[in-house]
């Protein structure tokens, strides 16, 4: 006679059916077996408990004990919550900060308003004040920085403080005065965070540096920094206006290696048949 604890203990390990021999008898819980050969036992055994068999549970997200494991565990629920908050926002959905109406008929003396107003590009929640630039017009020469740097910003001039007086100091030296420079810039914000602008600030401004050119109307152009060194010539020739230019170390960066001032010398050299009635200083 078999005990149904063995059928229970087959069922809770999930082993399966358990096949018996037809007509085999299987004693059920209250009714103890007994061996033929010895004396009945009068000691009731304890009941067994039969196991309950449910399903497992769908895991639930934990919190890692280890505190870098706890922050790698936090991170990518965020960063799960985020992708799936985006993906329901809708895809036209307009930007808070963006406007992309066109710039109204500017003048010379309307800029600095019309740039105060400015919602092109996210440089304007960074800024304290955009900068037009500085200089008169007409101007022989248009010096461009790639954007104005961050003291720049809080002093209100583009290229002032010991970058300024490098600056005048290198145009004196190829015969200009500063009556003769208009000095002003690709963008016209300050960018902080990252610290350099990108394309999207680049191509809002750009068109107002195109509306300088045709009020300075300058012989030559120069281009200040990096950015503008790794242009293509087509891609200079455009932002100048088809004049003629060339590109230097930016001054900032001629008074932390004065070791390029040389090449900056030599490139100064090439605008000086392009500038009118005037002859380098000895």
């Amino acid at each position: 006679m078999l005990s149904s604890r063995y059928l229970h203990l087959h069922e809770a390990l999930e082993l399966g059916p358990m096949w018996l021999r037809r007509g085999a008898a299987v004693a059920t819980e209250c009714t103890p077996l007994a061996d033929p050969t010895t004396p009945a036992d009068t000691t009731q055994a304890a009941p067994a408990v039969r196991p309950t068999i449910s399903p497992a549970p769908h895991p639930a997200a934990r919190t890692p004990d280890h505190p870098r494991a706890a922050l790698l565990h936090s991170l990518k629920l965020n960063r799960s919550d985020a992708a799936e908050h985006t993906a329901k926002l809708p895809a036209d959905r307009p930007s808070p900060v963006l406007d992309d109406s066109p710039f109204p008929a500017l003048r010379a003396e309307t800029l600095s308003a019309a740039l105060a107003d400015c919602r092109r590009c996210a440089l304007h929640t960074q800024r304290r004040q955009p900068l037009a630039g500085r200089g008169n017009m007409p101007a022989r020469l248009l010096v461009i920085s790639p954007h104005p740097a961050p003291q720049d910003d809080i002093d209100g001039r583009l290229l002032g403080g010991e970058a300024g007086i490098l600056l005048d100091n290198i145009l004196a030296a190829i015969g200009l005065q500063p009556a003769e420079v208009y000095i002003s810039s690709q963008v016209k914000c300050t960018p902080h965070i990252p610290p350099q602008a990108d394309d999207q600030a680049r191509q809002a401004c750009t068109p107002l540096l195109r509306q300088q050119l045709d009020w300075i109307q300058p012989q030559a152009v120069l281009f200040l920094g990096q950015p503008f060194a790794r242009l293509d010539a087509a891609a200079r020739a455009q932002l100048s206006g088809g004049r003629p230019h060339c590109v230097i170390a930016h001054p900032a960066r001629l008074l932390r290696q004065p070791e390029l001032k040389a090449e900056a010398w030599r490139q100064l050299q090439t605008l000086l048949p392009h500038l009118n009635n005037i002859t380098p200083a000895a």
